[in-house]
């Protein structure tokens, strides 16, 4: 076992003290003819020299050969780490791509092979070879200080994609690529859930002043100094507001996603009735109005 600097050099000295001292008890016991100081000097010399050569060189060598267990670990996570981005990009719902200065794709995921068409091109490759519109998309983006981006159609399936370049302190430069299309629907449904917000809100809005107008063409038809031409004035603003009601009450389910219930229709009577309403609505005689 390798011991530290300090430790190897103190057990050099022990011994160099050892060494001397047998010296100095030979020259006092029996002479200085006994006693052999430049040996011990010489000896005493290549025990520090020992100490030193195994615990600086040989520590250094042995560590670049035999890595540490603290060094180990690290590495291994760094190689779970690696391994934990690659799965995450490659499972990612937008497409991911990375090129390096040389506009040559280093990292591609899935998703960005499949709306490229290119699931089967070998990497490293230039990025004018994998999709042609996406480098003219890069090299207009490059011309703009702010990255500019604008859809673009991958040639071999008609595919829109929406890039987004995000530059690199390397000199390269992330890709990610979004299907435009699908971009659009995602709009289109927020829009659309939105205006069923407003919707609700206006029929909300809507309904309480119908209420009061219902109310009141109630109340006028109970009295009794109405004519006949009024009764029939009343009648038709009733069926009015009771058919404003029905397209609120409409409204406000479709806003609230209610699930619909179904249930057997009578269409005979259903356009008798459309037919009677429509003649009255429009003061046309109900013999001119045939249902067939």
């Amino acid at each position: 076992q390798l011991t530290s600097t300090r430790l190897a050099f103190l057990f050099a000295a022990i011994a160099c003290t050892v060494l001397l001292s047998e010296e100095l008890f030979a020259q006092l016991r029996f002479g200085a003819a006994a006693a052999n100081f430049q040996h011990t000097a010489l000896l005493g010399s290549m025990l520090f020299m020992t100490a030193w050569l195994f615990s600086v060189p040989m520590k250094r060598l042995a560590s670049s050969k035999f890595p540490s267990a603290e060094e180990l670990h690290a590495a291994l996570n760094v190689k779970q780490i690696a391994t934990l981005n690659d799965e995450i990009i490659r499972e990612l719902d937008s497409g991911v791509l990375v090129i390096d200065s040389a506009n040559q794709v280093q990292l591609i995921n899935d998703t960005a092979r499949a709306l490229l068409a290119a699931e089967f091109t070998p990497l490293p490759v230039h990025v004018g070879r994998l999709c042609s519109a996406l480098f003219e998309s890069i090299q207009h983006s490059r011309s703009t200080t702010s990255l500019a981006t604008r859809p673009f159609a991958v040639e071999h399936n008609g595919t829109d994609v929406l890039p987004q370049f995000i530059a690199l302190s390397s000199g390269g430069m992330l890709i990610k690529l979004d299907d435009h299309a699908h971009i659009r629907r995602q709009l289109q449904q927020l829009k659309m859930a939105s205006l069923g917000k407003l919707s609700a809100s206006i029929a909300h809005e809507i309904r309480n002043p119908l209420g009061a107008i219902s109310h009141s063409v109630q109340l006028l038809q109970e009295s009794n100094t109405l004519t006949e031409e009024d009764i029939k004035l009343l009648t038709i603003a009733r069926k009015h507001t009771m058919r404003i009601n029905r397209i609120v009450e409409d409204v406000l389910q479709l806003s609230n996603h209610q699930q619909l219930r179904t249930e057997p229709l009578d269409l005979t009577n259903q356009i008798e009735q459309f037919c009677i309403r429509f003649a009255a609505e429009n003061q046309i005689p109900e013999e001119q109005i045939v249902a067939q």
